[in-house]
């Protein structure tokens, strides 16, 4: 069984949800947009500080507070705004230096965001007990991740499941999975050649004995 964590092509593109920055779209990043709150909604509910945490924490920005507050100040007027006015914004207080990581500031952002608006970590964490009931003896269950933030929390957890437990009174201890990946397996270079999206995509796997 194999846990792909990443969003399909189908929902960056023309989506009507704004995930690309690059589209003009209502900026709302929910993949079920009859649950919770969109991105738009979220700024406007968030204090700057909360929202400069968010981004930091979920992105590693280093622009995050000066990035939350424009965005509070902007959206103050603005009630409605689409993905390319949001992007002006950020995009108008990088500085000069740093005008060449401007896709990658936008990307960290909508990420943050994205996370928080579909309360991600909470799902994975969720969902990844529910993969291991499906397995059978000698089973395999494959995840990927695509940033170090997702793959944290696969390791730890697989790290977690893979512990012996005492199983009988006199302290013998047995194992129910095995860790098969020491380290993560990332793509061929011709694979990420054939395949832009999958260079940060990491693997992991564990087998259920």
């Amino acid at each position: 069984m194999v846990l792909d964590l990443g969003f399909s092509s189908t929902q960056l593109n023309n989506s009507g949800k704004g995930f690309s920055y690059l589209i003009d779209e209502p900026l709302d990043l929910r993949y079920n947009n009859t649950v919770g709150v969109s991105a738009v909604q979220l700024i406007k509910q968030k204090t700057a500080e909360d929202l400069s945490r968010i981004i930091f924490n979920y992105s590693g920005e280093k622009m995050s507070k000066k990035i939350a507050f424009s965005l509070k100040y902007f959206i103050s007027s603005n009630h409605n705004p689409t993905t390319l006015q949001i992007a002006e914004v950020i995009k108008k207080i990088i500085p000069l230096s740093q005008k060449k990581h401007t896709n990658k500031t936008l990307s960290r952002v909508w990420q943050a965001l994205r996370i928080e608006v579909n309360n991600e970590f909470s799902h994975i964490e969720k969902f990844l007990p529910i993969a291991l009931t499906k397995l059978n003896k000698n089973g395999l269950l494959g995840v990927v991740s695509f940033h170090s933030l997702e793959d944290k929390i696969v390791t730890k957890w697989m790290r977690k499941i893979v512990k012996p437990h005492e199983v009988d009174s006199f302290g013998n201890k047995h194992k129910d999975f095995q860790l098969l990946t020491k380290k993560a397996i990332t793509p061929s270079q011709e694979e990420i050649n054939q395949n832009p999206r999958s260079r940060s995509s990491l693997l992991r796997v564990l087998k259920k004995l």
